[in-house]
């Protein structure tokens, strides 16, 4: 077994978006100890984003600043 794919866990999604002749998008998500990988698609196009835990924090300040209601949340 690989090594760097021991604490590699992976995650699937179907998104149902019901507008007339939408498709379904499909999202997987690959989680690494210190990033991610999202892999989505809708059937014609495909996306993939490499983010690191500083681009993930950064975006995340970025949305506290934006929309300060979020730093109100609690996790429970």
């Amino acid at each position: 077994m690989d090594t760097a794919a021991a604490g590699t866990r992976h995650t699937c999604v179907k998104l149902e978006i019901y507008t007339p002749a939408s498709e379904p998008v499909f999202v997987k998500g690959t989680w690494f100890e210190g990033r991610f990988d999202l892999s989505i698609t809708e059937g014609l196009h495909s996306w993939v984003c490499h983010a690191r835990e500083e681009d993930v924090r950064d975006r995340a300040a970025q949305w506290v600043s934006q929309y300060p209601s979020i730093s109100n949340w609690r996790r429970s």
